[in-house]
């Protein structure tokens, strides 16, 4: 991308994300039933030291991918 590229932001990007989810799927490396902060803690950690539970409490291990 450069300066001059335009992107879509805000909801516009569910579409681009949904598609990256399947897509890992398909290759295996995550299942739609897995609990969420299983794949998304490790980021928080390093990124903000901070876990999903920390941010929105123990009922976030009923959200799944």
């Amino acid at each position: 991308m450069t300066g001059n590229d335009t992107g879509i932001l805000g909801s516009g990007t569910k579409g681009f994300t949904a598609t990256a989810v399947m897509k890992l799927v398909d290759a295996g490396l995550v299942n739609l039933q897995d609990p969420a902060p299983m794949h998304v803690d490790p980021s928080m950690k390093l990124s903000w030291n901070k876990t999903m539970e920390d941010l929105y409490g123990p009922r976030v291990y009923k959200v799944t991918v």
